[in-house]
C-alpha cells in the first residue's frame, strides 16, 4: 500500500486506506497509526491462515480462552465477542482484543518461552485457534506470511509498549482519553454539528468498569473526570451510545503521537484525519449539542 501524504485534500484516500488496513504490504507496514490497549487488526493473510488449518471454539462470558496456569502454545484470533488480556492479578489492568484481534499466542511466538497472563471471554466469544508448531511449518513453507507475521508481532508489541507507558506516565484522566481513542478507532463514527464543528467521536457504551479495569481506575475516579465533561456538554450518553468531543481527546492525542518519534510511518497532522479506521462521517444525532465550549484543562 502506498503512503499517504498528510493534508485534508487527501482524507478521502487516508479513509480508504484505513478501512482496508489489513491488507497491507509487508514491506511499508499498515496506514493506520498504533494505539494503547487495542492491537492492530491481524492481516488479511495471517487470518486465512489460521482459519483454514486451526479450529474454532466458542466460550461463554468470563471463561478462559487460556487459564493462568496453561502453557501458551497456540495462536488465537478473535471471530466475535471481545476477550480480555489480563497480566498478574485478577483486579489488575486489562487489554481488549476485538473482533480480528489476536487473543494469545503470538507475543512469545519466536521465543517460545513462557508467556504471563491469561485469557477469557467479557461477553461470549468466538476464536479460531491453531498451534504454534503447525503455524511454524506454514511460515517456514511462505516466507512472506512469515514476514507479514513478524510485522503484525511488532505491531501488537508497540501497542502494548503504548498501553504500559500511558498507564505509567498520564494521570488518570489522560489514561481515559487514550482509551477513548483507541475504543473510536476500533468501533466508532465521526459526525460534525456544522462545518466548523472540530467533530464528535460517538462510540458503543462499554460497561464502567471494564473500561476502568482498561486504564487501571476506579468508577467513582472515572465518574469524577467525565463529570466536568458532561456539565460542560463535551460527553453525554444517549442510549446505548456514548458521544465525546474531539476537543476534549486531542491534547492525550498528540501526546501519543509525539511519543513516536522520528518515525516514517504516516502520521495524521489532523486529528479528525485520523478519522481513524474510523469511519466515514456520518450524519450528526439530533442529541448532540450544537456548540460546544472549549474544555477546561
Amino acid at each position: 500500500m502506498k503512503a499517504v501524504r498528510n493534508g485534508a485534500a487527501d482524507l478521502e484516500l487516508l479513509k480508504r486506506a484505513y478501512r482496508n488496513d489489513t491488507a497491507w504490504d509487508w514491506r511499508t507496514g499498515p496506514v493506520a497509526s498504533v494505539f494503547p490497549y487495542i492491537s492492530h487488526p491481524v492481516h488479511d493473510r495471517i487470518v486465512r491462515a489460521i482459519r483454514e488449518h486451526g479450529t474454532e471454539d466458542s466460550f461463554p462470558k468470563g471463561a478462559y480462552i487460556t487459564p493462568p496456569d496453561a502453557p501458551i502454545d497456540r495462536i488465537v484470533l478473535v471471530l466475535s465477542g471481545l476477550v480480555a488480556r489480563q497480566a498478574g492479578s485478577e483486579t489488575g489492568p486489562i487489554g481488549l482484543a476485538p473482533v480480528g484481534r489476536f487473543a494469545c499466542g503470538h507475543l512469545n511466538f519466536f521465543t517460545r518461552h513462557p508467556a504471563i497472563g491469561s485469557y477469557y471471554a467479557l461477553v461470549p466469544a468466538r476464536v479460531a485457534s491453531l498451534s504454534q508448531k503447525r503455524f511454524r511449518r506454514l511460515l517456514e513453507e511462505d516466507p512472506e506470511l512469515m514476514r507479514t507475521f513478524a510485522l503484525q508481532c511488532e505491531l501488537c508489541t508497540l501497542s502494548d509498549r503504548y498501553g504500559l507507558a500511558t498507564l505509567s506516565l498520564l494521570r488518570v484522566r489522560e489514561r481515559i482519553c487514550a482509551f477513548l481513542i483507541a475504543w473510536a478507532r476500533t468501533f466508532g463514527r465521526i459526525a460534525k454539528t456544522s462545518t466548523a464543528d472540530t467533530g464528535w467521536f460517538i462510540l458503543p457504551r462499554l460497561p464502567v468498569d471494564i473500561a476502568c479495569r482498561v486504564v487501571n481506575s476506579t468508577p467513582e475516579y472515572a465518574d469524577r473526570v467525565l463529570g466536568p465533561w458532561t456539565k460542560e456538554g463535551l460527553a453525554l450518553q444517549h442510549g446505548t451510545e456514548f458521544a465525546v468531543h474531539s476537543s476534549v481527546l486531542l491534547p492525550t492525542f498528540a501526546w501519543l503521537t509525539r511519543m513516536r518519534g522520528g518515525t516514517r510511518m504516516h502520521l495524521p497532522d489532523l486529528f479528525l484525519e485520523t478519522a481513524f479506521s474510523i469511519p466515514e462521517e456520518s450524519p450528526a444525532p439530533r442529541w448532540l449539542p450544537a456548540r460546544v465550549s472549549e474544555p477546561r484543562p
